[in-house]
């Protein structure tokens, strides 16, 4: 609702004004923004109000509501736009498909010329791998991102639907494909590569890093039910909007759940030859753990194996 946006904007300025702070990014996502598309115009409108405090702006969105006066409004408050885009069109109305069953592609592509026309292309788009379109997915998804002339492609596979790939065919496609978007001057990327990414660019020594955002103490998910969460996915509660601050007590759940996932502390990560780079991957992981051990066995597989992979590949200069 509208009362429950103002009321966690306002909750979490405070929180920002008080450690002297004056930015703050906005993300819409966790479901699909635009079907509360009053609520949404009313947070971007408010929060331009705040005089105060510098708002960024980003979105997830499958698109298919997208019209051109929503269009502009996304534009006038640079709204950065992220999409789904799993292959060209066979790969992706294998997978990705309306509530009548009908590929989704030329929905996608329509809305993405939409936005281009008006001067504001998507930022990028992500591709997700399920064994339906997995031999669908080849170097043509990174010259579709080209010749939309984004910079940004992500690559995921969807493990829970992806049985029949093997661990070593996941990441021969990604450092293949890795390699060729970087030819071509584009970003690759998925969260195959963060514990490569920690690995290389961050260091206990300096400062804590993680898997996730959110515990290093970055995010917070203001949720529609006023509970607060760290991310849009997970299941684990961590705090309510109307006690904000008691989520930065020492024994606050979020402090707790951030202690809880640092290296050595974490039981389920003890022993990984990536345990301090990987941090125990995302909080979905680590929740799926408890129902599925055959799929985070091959989560952890995958991480591993793409982080062996990305160092070959940097110290052969690749």
């Amino acid at each position: 609702s509208i009362e429950t946006a103002k009321q966690s904007i306002d909750t979490f300025v405070a929180q920002v004004r008080k450690n002297g702070n004056n930015s703050v990014r906005v993300h819409f996502g966790n479901g699909e923004p635009l079907m509360n598309w009053a609520t949404l115009l009313f947070a971007l409108e408010y929060c331009g109000s705040i005089e105060d405090i510098n708002f960024s702006y980003a979105m997830n969105t499958n698109l298919s509501l997208l019209d051109a006066k929503k269009a502009e409004v996304l534009k006038r408050y640079n709204v950065k736009i992220s999409t789904s885009l799993d292959g060209l069109k066979d790969g992706n109305d294998a997978i990705r498909v309306d509530h009548k069953g009908r590929g989704t592609f030329d929905t996608i592509m329509s809305k993405i010329q939409l936005l281009k026309s008006i001067g504001h292309p998507i930022d990028g788009f992500t591709v997700t791998v399920t064994d339906k379109n997995f031999q669908l997915i080849d170097e043509s998804i990174v010259d579709l991102a080209k010749e939309i002339g984004v910079k940004d492609m992500a690559m995921d596979f969807d493990l829970v639907r992806s049985t029949g790939i093997t661990t070593e065919s996941c990441v021969e496609k990604i450092i293949r494909l890795r390699r060729y978007a970087h030819q071509q001057g584009l970003n690759f990327y998925g969260t195959w590569e963060t514990p490569y990414r920690n690995l290389m660019s961050s260091s206990w020594l300096n400062t804590p890093h993680a898997f996730c955002p959110a515990m290093e103490g970055k995010t917070l998910e203001f949720n529609v039910d006023g509970s607060l969460k760290t991310c849009g996915h997970t299941n684990t509660v961590v705090g309510t909007s109307d006690k904000f601050e008691d989520c930065f007590t020492p024994n606050s759940k979020y402090s707790q759940l951030i202690e809880s996932r640092l290296p050595g502390n974490n039981d389920f990560c003890k022993g990984c030859e990536v345990e301090g780079s990987c941090a125990g991957q995302c909080q979905v992981t680590l929740e799926s753990s408890r129902n599925d051990s055959q799929l985070v066995q091959k989560m952890c597989e995958l991480m591993i194996a793409t982080t062996q992979s990305l160092v070959h590949e940097y110290l052969e200069g690749r």
